[in-house]
């Protein structure tokens, strides 16, 4: 994965504060159990996004980002599987892990030493160029809707001035949406 410098440290500020979001969240007293076990595997994953980042990332062997995200995925189906009629944001949460899967079983075994992945990139016409461009498009454009959700601009249109503030915010739809989108950017990148 080459990251352009600027790129990385804002990729890298956006998943801290989502990291830091979810955990402070799973952190919380008398959480239910389901909610702290998803809460703990979105801080898991904003800081696997984090490291992968950066060189030092390629020090954690691939088997176990593969690991943890394929546990990712099945803990987001089965919730799924038991939403009913609101599947729809746990099969999100499944397909981002599953994606990170597809992440770590594209990266190359050896640790980087410069500053980039070598053989995270893929030739335009490749295969595996179609499939990161397709999944970070869908990340993007499903952190653009979360993000959307989260400014709640409808119920900023309807306030009166005198009571339009940061209160009319959804923070886990934002949190939500700077992670997808950090996702789908970092994703791009493997092009």
């Amino acid at each position: 994965m080459v990251v352009p410098e600027p790129l990385r440290w804002l990729l890298t500020l956006a998943l801290a504060a989502g990291t830091t979001f979810h955990l402070g969240r799973a952190l919380r007293p008398r959480l239910a159990h389901e909610h702290r076990i998803a809460e703990s595997l979105h801080a898991v994953m904003g800081l696997a996004m984090v490291t992968m980042l950066w060189p030092f990332g390629r020090t954690v062997p691939a088997s176990a980002w593969l690991v943890v995200f394929a546990g990712s995925t099945g803990w987001f189906a089965a919730q799924a599987s038991r939403a009913g009629k609101r599947w729809v944001v746990p099969v999100y949460f499944a397909s981002a892990a599953a994606a990170m899967v597809w992440m770590s079983s594209t990266m190359p075994a050896t640790p980087a030493t410069a500053m980039d992945m070598p053989g995270m990139e893929h030739t335009p016409t490749s295969p595996a160029a179609w499939a990161a461009a397709a999944i970070g498009g869908y990340l993007v454009a499903a952190g653009l809707c979360w993000l959307l959700s989260g400014l709640r601009l409808g119920a900023l249109r309807t306030t009166s001035p005198d009571t339009a503030h940061c209160g009319t915010w959804h923070w886990p739809a934002l949190c939500h949406g700077i992670m997808g989108v950090s996702m789908g950017l970092a994703m791009l990148t493997m092009i």
